[in-house]
């Protein structure tokens, strides 16, 4: 995009003019906690980090002028675009030396650096940024590691923003180490939040300026002391993770032993790896040594044992401990990794990064260096996430479980002293009474089958305890497996113990346990086997006949230093020199709820330490709109809904009573503030519809009200139902602003609404009102439609349902099925019934209208009965009521409701039958379904009169499976009738007959009608039921300005899932579109939080008798294509009707959730049909619209390409992939007919990546065109596919994206992406030849060879000069046979063009030089083979495609090639000059004009001469460089050749040819 013509770059803010450096006035986490408060932000500038500007200006204007950003904004966005940007592939139009451009294009050509480019831009964009040069922690750094002397090795930033300055690191933001050795091949790009706006006291482990004024400390740190800190990551501070007393990155112990501690602020998942360096084997100085990464290794020479076994990891609530038995001396590395584990869940796969490593130097190997009992897992300790998931509390919270012993009286008969056996109870208190738990008891070298005998568990159904027995001393582990039914007989590893029987301090080596020659226990001595008086035999096949077996004196030494706790194993901190003032890792704001004894309790507001002032927390109000205030010259923008209602809000803002003006609304993650919250369903002149939209209750905030515990559990909302496996919401000081008035309503007040003003799980003690996102079933009743209020919402009654508070009798016996002799239900008399529902009885806004889905369990014992009632025959109406009421004693309204519509809904009323009917009686109503006399609106209302209800029998319109859009209502077309029931003073809707049934099928006919149960129609909102319910009373709509009957015609059908997934009708909400134009959009709103969950597609008919769904053979869906606007939250419909006309359009959505329990919980339907019908996979009608086409015949555009599937972007089996792409929206547009698209690539851990292939499709291009117009290659490491586009034409198409699973698919691909490619000219790249999908990059030896890219890992290369040079690297100890073959392959020609390559070899790289001799495409092919191998023929490693669009050419108009290279010469050798392969004489007359200079490099030759006829001119050795000066003068027009020839034997007289020259004549 260009900037407008009037736009004028600001001047950079000049150095001078610099605040000095001062302690930040805030802290990164007081201004923000969550980088989604920048969605809007970061989504705007990775947009404009996919597009090249022609000029800095350009890009100044689209990033950061474009839309009205505040100064941390542009910093932000500056940030965000540079961490997605290709620095390496930034261009610019007319670049002029130390120009903006100039800068920003430095980084490609190594000039420059992301610190430098960062400042130029925010010094452009108004913002005080400053570049800081020191020395970081990075890629290649080690613990222990020095930096005193050396040049600063990294550069950042820091920007002053509000008056405070804030530490950046742009470059680091972008990757991360990938693996934990730190090599560069192992850093991958992937954007890193915690860089933006670092904390001081958090930087300064990894970041040191030179000038230490910018550490922005209160007490700066000396170089020494950054030194001595661990290698510190952001995953450290992501996990909250504190070193307590642990500061000394490298430690030392002398007997090898030793004890580290750290804590953790916040439930997260930790293992380690411990390495070994090796060249510290037997080394009796370790302290000079240097450490490379390549000479790390998993365990110690001569012992064949992982190091990980001589590690015990122990995680307790907020300590994490290592326990170290190293078993030799030398230098170990100790990696820590973590992930945070408040949103993860048992089974799913996560990653575990970096968090911080050690330097471990041991002077002599551990006494007891046995390995730790060998389990399953690295960590023991229960687990934090199994243990919460299957709601156990366990005894023993630490895993490491210590028993202590004293040495018995009693000898036995060998004269040995013998060990009573200990016991230890290990109970777990189990919430889930379901879970079943399991143990096996371990000790190395001794047989699972034998310890089983020494465990005993008893379970109750609140507790499971396992009773071991330890039979002698030593070490056991103990691991704890759990299940629950829906695993089936699958057990999860839970949890681990070490249990530590102590040895006597008095223990007689008579009775240590044998040793075997692999350093093994060997088991029970004979004196413990006569002890137990068991005369088994241990089973030699042991869990651990693998552990490998190792010889040394260190092993041989009996098992005594054991005998002590882990507890009391030695801590290096103790005697570790003092490593002077440190800052605190986190300031007390951050965690100031915390319930830490040991760490930041004595934090006082005076402190030095507390850099906070009085924060300020970023809400995104600006960039809530961001899109909306383009400052590019438009046509005026018509305000959005979310504006409307904004302006409501500020309306409302004035009529609130004593509120303090410092409250905020609270961010949210989609970019909005809390406050009143709605989507517009209907737009109309009428004034009662567009009243719809308003609310006439506001709720107020009132600064005195109590705050809500942490431990609430309702998102601040005040539900009418909640579940009976959750405890209780509490709220407190409920208050209402009555309209007219001038005082609050209490608590007591009939109409109440209440206010949370904490979120869950908060520790903020502000007032700010927070308003949890909810889902469709906690939709309000509100007077508009289509709500998805974010207000707190209570029920009239101010009360909850508890089902534990239930007066009915649950208990599990039988019910008495027979009623007393004097029951005789009476109804409930009609005099008392109103005609009118009184104002107070009417759903206010704030009502609840119906239960959460997901609590919907809180009925399961009431749902329970209704089925068993449902499924048995009684013998008349009064047994059937008995039954179903009052044999439970069932006496709240709404568990007589729920009760009466389960059992309506699920009873089979044609198979009911009653014996003596009486004319007028209840038993006629019941049995007049069968015969259509009766409805079952008129069923209900019979029950409910016999159950003591209020209920009222609604007649009038509703759209149902007859309705067709545009349809209008008269006479007894239509009618359908419903219910209005009295529910604790509060009217609501039910419909039955809804409930009850579903259409399957686009027509309506008896065999499509399948029964299921719908809970949508289950005190339905007024304002959603409306869409489709029409009564002859509008007083019964139950909305406050009720609708005509004209404007209920219009409406468009929606369907109960519409409201159930939260839908919203974007741009027409009106049942007929009248189509002028040939091209119709139609979008339809989702929730933020469902964009991955939801599908939508559509179907498409004439509008006729016929319904047909083809147009001339092509089907019409081919004419229509939908697509899912991620950042907008849409998803979008396209229609093209092929000619004027009327057309149906149906859109069908679906959930992606699993089948449970027979219900499908997106869309609370409970299945009542076979599984060969279940909706579980099957897409749901959410909305009807009819089409009126009434263009002219000959406006009609052609269909959409002729893909798969008429949905475009990701669909649901892409995530199973593990795919992602960089360009998230479905539509893309081709720059001069060419498109890249990229993929990333991922896969558990183990599992091979997946592979990817595409197809190009158009309607009006041969198919054979199109497979030569895609290009497909994967870089960084096949982690990341990449199609390359190139257009033969003007157009539409379509691209198709396949995966394939090697383990799973076998040879089948499946379609998991679509994209719509529109191009408005054809690309100019020609000749493209046909490459398949794997061909390109390196093949599976190029690593095992020891070979890697370093020029160009991108296989496919633009070439825009006459040469390339393309370097490789190879390892120093795998030598290799290399050649290369370059075929020119424009239009699928094959010709041999390997004289233009010339290849050259120096300090380990290969440089291969390419001359083009024509433009085009070229293959250019490497083969390798180490010279440890036999054979001539050369396997390929490497293939590229070079693309050529300029040549070179010489002085006779020619392209020069290459002197001819000789095997030899590819042996090592490196040419300086001359570098043509042909010499020509010179047209000066000066002397030396004739003579050439010659210089190479040949590593291992001893003489080398160029050979001219049988002239010899022997060059000289400078340094590493043979050169000489040869005159051709007497050779031209006489000799033909020249040679460049070397002598490799000292004692043989023999030349051999490395280079061959032509000499031209004159």
């Amino acid at each position: 995009m260009k900037a407008p013509e009037g736009f004028r770059l600001p001047s950079p803010i000049d150095f001078e003019t610099h605040p000095p450096p001062e302690l930040p006035k805030y802290l990164k986490h007081q201004v923000y906690d969550k980088p989604e408060v920048f969605a809007k932000v970061d989504s705007h500038a990775i947009q404009v980090a996919e597009y090249q500007h022609p000029t800095f200006r350009d890009l100044m204007w689209d990033l950061v002028y474009r839309y009205k950003l505040d100064e941390l904004e542009r910093a932000r966005v500056i940030f965000r675009w540079m961490t997605a940007k290709d620095m390496q592939n930034i261009r610019f139009e007319n670049v002029s030396p130390n120009s903006p451009e100039d800068v920003l294009m430095s980084f490609s050509t190594n000039r420059g650096t992301f610190s430098r480019m960062y400042e130029v831009m925010c010094n452009y964009s108004e913002i005080h940024c400053v570049t800081v040069s020191g020395y970081a922690k990075g890629v290649d750094y080690l613990p222990g590691d020095k930096f005193c002397g050396l040049l600063p090795n990294h550069s950042w930033n820091v920007i002053y923003i509000r008056g405070s300055w804030q530490l950046v690191d742009v470059h680091w933001a972008a990757r991360y180490l990938s693996s934990g050795k730190n090599v560069p091949e192992n850093v991958v790009y992937e954007y890193d939040d915690f860089y933006f706006m670092m904390e001081p006291q958090q930087a300064v482990y990894s970041h040191f300026p030179e000038d230490q004024r910018w550490q922005l400390l209160p007490v700066a740190l000396t170089l020494s002391q950054f030194e001595n800190l661990p290698l510190t990551k952001s995953q450290f501070f992501k996990c909250a993770i504190d070193f307590l007393q642990q500061h000394h990155g490298v430690v030392r112990t002398q007997d090898g032993c030793l004890r580290m501690t750290l804590g953790f602020w916040r439930p997260g998942g930790f293992t380690y790896k411990l390495q070994y360096l090796v060249t510290s084997y037997n080394n009796p100085d370790l302290d000079p040594l240097t450490a490379y990464p390549s000479e790390l290794t998993d365990r110690v020479p001569n012992l064949n044992v992982d190091l990980k076994c001589f590690v015990l990891q122990e995680t307790t609530k907020d300590r994490l401990n290592f326990f170290f038995r190293l078993p030799a001396s030398g230098i170990y590395y100790l990696t820590i990794y973590a992930q945070e584990l408040s949103s993860l869940t048992v089974g799913r796969e996560s990653t575990f990064r970096a968090a911080c490593e050690y330097k471990i130097i041991c002077d002599s190997p551990a006494r007891d260096a046995q390995p730790y009992p060998i389990c399953h897992d690295a960590n023991w300790g229960p687990a934090w996430s199994h243990v919460h998931h299957y709601a156990l509390e366990p005894s023993h919270t630490e895993g490491v479980i210590s028993i202590p012993n004293e040495l018995d009286s009693s000898v036995n008969s060998n004269g040995h002293h013998a060990p009573s056996p200990k016991t230890v109870d290990i109970r777990f208190q189990k919430h889930r009474p379901e879970v079943n738990l399991l143990a096996k008891l371990h000790r190395n070298g001794v047989s699972d089958d034998f310890l089983d005998q020494y465990q005993r568990v008893t379970e109750t159904v609140r507790e499971t305890l396992f009773h071991i027995t330890l039979p002698e001393p030593g070490e056991y582990g103990l691991e704890v497996y759990a299940n629950e039914p829906s695993e089936g007989d699958t057990y999860t590893h839970m949890c681990q113990y070490l249990i530590h029987y102590e040895y006597p301090s008095n223990w007689s080596n008579n009775f240590i346990p044998r040793l075997t020659i692999a350093g093994t226990d060997a088991g029970p001595s004979p004196d413990a086997h006569q002890f137990r008086h068991s005369n088994e035999k241990t089973n030699n096949n042991t869990r651990e006949k693998n552990l490998p077996k190792y010889l040394s004196a260190t092993f041989n030494e009996p098992l005594l230093n054991s005998s002590g706790s882990l507890r009391e194993m030695y801590n290096y901190e103790l005697d570790a020199p003092p490593i002077g003032h440190l800052p605190k890792l986190y300031a007390h704001s951050q965690y100031e709820n915390a319930n830490q004894p040991n760490r930041l309790n004595n934090y006082s507001v005076n402190s030095d330490d507390n850099l906070c002032k009085p924060p300020y927390g970023y809400v995104p109000s600006k960039s809530n709109h961001l899109m909306n205030n383009d400052a590019t010259p438009s046509p005026p923008i018509v305000p959005s809904f979310n504006d409307r209602i904004s302006n409501l809000n500020q309306n409302f803002a004035n009529i609130k009573l004593k509120q303090d003006s410092s409250l905020k609304h609270s961010p949210r993650v989609d970019g909005t503030s809390d406050g009143l919250y709605g989507y517009n369903p209907i737009t109309s002149d009428s004034p009662a519809l567009n009243s719809l939209n308003h609310s006439n209750n506001q709720t107020v905030y009132s600064p005195s009200s109590s705050l809500v515990g942490q431990n609430h559990t309702g998102n601040g909302i005040h539900q009418k139902y909640t579940s009976s496996t959750s405890p209780p919401i509490k709220y407190q000081n409920s208050v209402r602003f009555e309209p007219g008035s001038s005082s609050y309503v209490g608590s007591n007040g009939s109409n109440n609404t209440n206010v949370c003003y904490a979120s869950p799980g908060s520790s903020n003690s502000s007032s700010v009102p927070y308003y949890n996102k909810q889902q469709y079933d906690q939709v309000t009743s509100t007077t508009g439609g289509l709500s998805r209020s974010n207000q707190p919402a209570s029920s009239s009654t101010n009360q909850f349902y508890k089902f534990d508070q239930s007066t009915a009798n649950w208990s599990s016996g039988p019910i008495q099925r027979v009623p007393p002799k004097e029951f005789a239900p009476s109804p409930l008399s009609m005099d008392t019934l109103e005609e009118k529902p009184k104002p107070q009885e009417i759903p206010t806004t704030s009502d609840m209208s119906s239960t959460p889905y997901q609590s919907f369990d809180v009925f399961r014992r009431i749902d329970e009965h209704a089925v068993s009632i449902s499924q048995q025959q009684q013998d008349n109406f009064n047994q059937l009521i008995w039954q179903l009421i009052y044999a439970r004693n069932i006496t709240d309204d709404l568990e007589k409701v729920r009760v009466i519509f389960l059992w309506l809904c699920t009873k089979d009323l044609h198979k009911m039958n009653f014996d003596h009917v009486k004319p007028d009686s209840p038993e006629e109503i019941l049995m007049g379904i069968r015969t259509g006399k009766s409805t079952y609106a008129q069923i209900f209302y019979t029950l409910c009169r016999y159950a003591g209800l209020h209920c009222k029998l609604l007649i009038g319109y509703a759209k149902g499976a007859e309705y067709a859009p545009g349809m209008h209502f008269s006479g007894r077309q239509g009618q359908h009738s419903w219910n209005a029931v009295l529910i604790d003073k509060c009217w609501r809707l039910i419909d039955c007959h809804w409930a009850a049934r579903r259409l399957i099928g686009k027509r309506p006919s008896p065999d499509n009608v399948r029964y299921g149960l719908d809970m949508f129609y289950f005190l339905a909102s007024p304002s959603q039921l409306i869409y489709t319910h029409f009564p002859h009373d509008p007083d019964w709509q139950l909305l406050r300005h009720p609708v005509s009957l004209k404007e209920f015609e219009n409406l468009a059908p929606v369907k109960s899932a519409f409201f159930k997934y939260n839908l919203d009708l974007v741009t027409h909400r009106n049942s007929v579109i009248v189509c002028s134009d040939p091209e119709v959009r139609i979008a339809i709103a989702f929730p933020s939080d469902s964009k991955n969950d939801l599908s939508f597609t559509f179907g498409l008919s004439f509008d006729n008798q016929e319904g047909s769904e083809e147009f001339r053979g092509i089907p019409l869906t081919r004419f229509g294509r939908q697509e899912t606007l991620i950042r907008e939250h849409t998803s979008v419909f396209y229609i093209r009707p092929p000619r004027p006309g009327a057309y149906k359009l149906l859109i069908y959505a679906k959930q992606h959730q699993p089948h449970q329990n027979g219900q499908k919980e997106g869309l609370g339907i409970v299945s009542m049909i076979p599984d060969d019908l279940s909706s579980e996979n099957l897409f749901g009608a959410v909305c009807e619209y009819r089409l009126v086409a009434n263009f002219g015949s000959n406006r009609s555009l052609p269909p959409f390409p002729p893909c798969q599937s008429s949905s475009y972007g990701p669909n649901e089996l892409a995530k199973n992939y593990r795919i992602t792409a960089q360009r998230v929206d479905c539509t893309l547009r081709a720059v001069r007919g060419t498109l890249e698209i990229r993929f990333g690539l991922g896969a558990l851990p183990g599992c091979p990546l997946p592979r990817l292939m595409a197809k190009l499709k158009c309607t009006l291009v041969a198919e054979n065109a199109l497979s030569k117009s895609l290009l497909q290659r994967s870089i960084n490491g096949n982690t990341e596919a990449v199609f390359a586009i190139f257009l033969p034409e003007a157009g539409e198409y379509g691209l198709e994206v396949y995966a394939n699973d090697p383990v799973k698919d076998g040879n089948s691909f499946f379609v998991v992406w679509q994209y719509i490619i529109i191009s408005d000219c054809d690309s100019p790249v020609r000749g493209l030849p046909t490459i398949p999908p794997t061909y390109l990059g390196p093949v599976s030896r190029f690593d095992s060879m020891g070979l890697k890219a370093l020029s160009h890992t991108d296989p496919f290369i633009q070439a825009n000069t006459g040469e390339l040079c393309i370097q490789f690297a190879r390892h120093p100890d795998k030598p290799l046979r290399i050649m290369a073959q370059l075929i020119h392959c424009s239009h699928d020609v094959s010709e041999d063009c390997s004289q233009q390559i010339l290849q050259q070899t120096r300090d380990f790289q290969i440089y291969f030089v390419i001359r083009f001799p024509h433009p085009g495409f070229f293959k250019f092919q490497i083969y390798a083979l180490p010279y440890t191998e036999p054979g001539e023929s050369l396997p390929s490693v490497y293939n590229y495609l070079l693309e050529a669009t300029q040549v070179n050419r010489g002085r006779n108009g020619h392209v020069m090639c290459f002197p001819q290279q000789f095997a030899q010469w590819k042996e090592g050798c490196y040419l300086h000059t001359p570098m043509d392969g042909i010499l020509y004489p010179s047209v000066s007359n000066q002397p030396t004009a004739d003579t050439v200079p010659f210089r190479v490099t040949i590593p291992t030759a001893h003489a080398v001469a160029v050979v001219v006829g049988e002239d010899w001119t022997h060059l000289s050795k400078v340094n590493d460089c043979w050169t000489g000066q040869v005159c051709l003068k007497p050779y031209w027009g006489i000799e033909n050749q020249l040679a460049l020839c070397a002598k490799y034997n000292v004692d043989d007289g023999n030349y051999g040819t490395l280079l061959e020259y032509r000499l031209a004549k004159r």
